[in-house]
């Protein structure tokens, strides 16, 4: 897991949750799309 700063002037107060998340990228994935070319148009 890995937290960056977000654009929020506001800071987390304590006992806050953190609710707006972004989904982890599948590094089966982005193996796949560099050995096949991305999918680039030629």
């Amino acid at each position: 897991m890995e937290l960056l700063p977000g654009g929020s002037p506001f800071n987390l107060e304590p006992g806050s949750e953190i609710e707006d998340t972004q989904g982890s990228v599948s590094i089966v994935n982005l193996l796949m799309k560099f050995v096949t070319g991305g999918g680039e148009t030629q």
